[in-house]
Parts: structure tokens; sequence; C-alpha cells
């Protein structure tokens, strides 16, 4: 998305989904999309440890099943993962079923490589939240696919009346589910629908744009800095694109936040 800091319209298209956190308890939230890759996990870990901060890692399945090591190498370190399907899927470019077994294939493997990881190295003490299975999603795949008309473009005029008349996706009770992004950040809103039922849903507060080669790394420490407030969510990228610009931009941006008085934890 071009809205480095998210206008209202676009908020409200998504209800459920958590755009900050909590203002009241002084942190911001770094969030890293796309890995885990051997050119960019690596050092992102390494900076985020030699400033004691914490960050969460929405992990594209297919990264996760070829570099495992490094999936582990977040856990070890005590980072948050969270699901951002298993191809880097663009909602809009596939049916609802589609999509959701790509992400429930990418929960599958995030899962079980988080309890394989817990079971051998004993590292990973903390409370399991629930993980629906892609068997979950499956079943309700023949209902999804009669609502979905995919003869249809988006009109998000239309679905967002649809939506203001559905109350049931306003899920205040959605902070047992798992994490969830959206690649590319927009999803339609039968989509939608059908991953708020399952999935925290997360945006953010301020999006870096590292990943567009026409943003410099100082004009993403300038995006923080302008942008940040207690509770923010910082979109960031663990990937190719990224990387060469976070060499600066991260610690500067890491420094800047703790001088602030921010904590950087996970979500």
């Amino acid at each position: 998305m071009i809205f480095q800091h998210p206008i209202k319209p676009f908020r409200l298209l998504y209800p459920s989904a958590l755009w900050r956190m909590d203002r009241a308890d002084g942190s911001v939230y770094l969030t890293f999309d796309d890995g885990p890759i051997p050119q960019s996990t690596p050092f992102l870990l390494e900076t985020l440890r030699q400033f004691d901060a914490k960050a969460t890692f929405f992990v594209v399945g297919d990264n996760v099943r070829k570099y495992p090591e490094l999936f582990e190498a977040i856990l070890r370190e005590g980072h948050a993962v969270g699901n951002h399907t298993f191809h880097h899927l663009r909602a809009k470019n596939c049916s609802v079923a589609h999509y959701l077994d790509d992400i429930g294939k990418a929960q599958d493997l995030i899962e079980n490589a988080s309890e394989f990881f817990e079971k051998e190295s004993g590292e990973m003490k903390k409370e399991k939240n629930f993980f629906p299975s892609r068997k979950n999603f499956l079943e309700k795949e023949k209902i999804f696919l009669e609502k979905e008309d995919e003869n249809t473009g988006e009109n998000y005029e239309d679905e967002k009346k649809e939506n203001e008349k559905n109350p049931s996706l306003d899920l205040s009770d959605n902070e047992a589910l798992p994490l969830f992004r959206p690649p590319h950040g927009t999803i339609p809103l039968r989509h939608y629908r059908a991953v708020a039922e399952r999935y925290r849903i997360v945006q953010w507060d301020i999006v870096t744009r590292d990943y567009n080669r026409h943003v410099s790394a100082e004009h993403i420490v300038h995006t923080i800095q302008a942008y940040a407030r207690p509770g923010s969510i910082i979109n960031m990228h663990d990937s190719l694109r990224s990387i060469d610009k976070l060499h600066t931009a991260l610690p500067a941006a890491l420094e800047w936040l703790i001088q602030q008085g921010y904590t950087l934890q996970t979500l």
C-alpha cells in the first residue's frame, strides 16, 4: 500500500484487523514480512539482539520449508511468528477456497515446526495459541464457494455496505487466534470474512515501504520518526528488496526508538 500511515477509510474496510496495539504501555512493535531467507534474516536477528529488541516475523510458508534453521533461529531468539500465506499469494488473484488452503498449508508448517523446536530444544515454554487446522478450513469450503462470485470484480463500495450490515466481523475477542498478515496488505472482503473467523489479521500503523527501490534508508528512518507513537505496529520486510537499506536503517531506527523511551515487543 502507498499509505505510510493508513487513512481511516482504509482501516474501516477491515474492522476486526489489528492496526495498532495498546498505547498505554509505551511500546512499539516491529514486524518483518516475507522471510525467512539467508540473505536477510541473520542480519535482522543479530541487529535485534544487539538492541535487546523483539519483533514479529510474518513468514512465508515456502521459505520456512526451505530454511527451517532460520525459522528455528527466529524462535530461539524469542521473537513471535505469524502467517503470510505459503506462496505469498495476492488474495484478489485467487478464490476464497484457494486462499484459505494456502494459508492453512502455511499454518500447518508453522505449527509443526514450532512444536518440533519446542520438543527438541525445550526452549519454547509459553502457552500455545489456538492453531486452526487446514482441515477445518476446507470443511467450510463449499459455503464460501457458494457465496463467491468469481466473475465479479472487486467493488469495495458494495462490499463496505455489506460489511457494515454484518456485525459478526467485529471480532472483539480474537486475541487467542494465530496471527495473519495478507501479502501486499490488501484483501477482498469476501476473503477477509473467511480469514477473520480463524485468524487475527494484523495490518500496521506505519509502513516503511522499504521494498521500494525509490525509498532510501534515510527515508525509512524519517518515516518511523515522523509517525511512531505508543502502540505503533511498524511494517518492514525480511527480503532481498529491503535488506541493503535495512543494514543502515534498522540500527538507526532502533537507536532512535530506544532514545525516545520505547520498548520493542512482540505482538
